[in-house]
């Protein structure tokens, strides 16, 4: 995958991946957040011609702990 092809709707279904492997709220906005910021970089900066920036808005999740990796 490139990401000429990523949408709103890809980032979605990487949340919904995610949230179905047990992912706190709070890692998903992380994720989403960085992707999304990303993306509006590489529009800006020119390095996706043709490509309109994304329009999904995260939430704030309350006090939930973000995802903790473990060995």
């Amino acid at each position: 995958t490139t990401w000429n092809v990523v949408t709103d709707q890809t980032l979605l279904d990487y949340a919904s991946h995610l949230e179905k492997q047990g992912y706190a709220g709070k890692t998903l906005r992380n994720e989403l957040t960085t992707l999304v910021q990303c993306h509006k970089w590489l529009v800006k900066k020119g390095h996706l011609p043709g490509v309109e920036p994304l329009r999904l808005s995260v939430r704030k999740v309350e006090s939930d702990p973000a995802y903790c990796y473990t060995r």
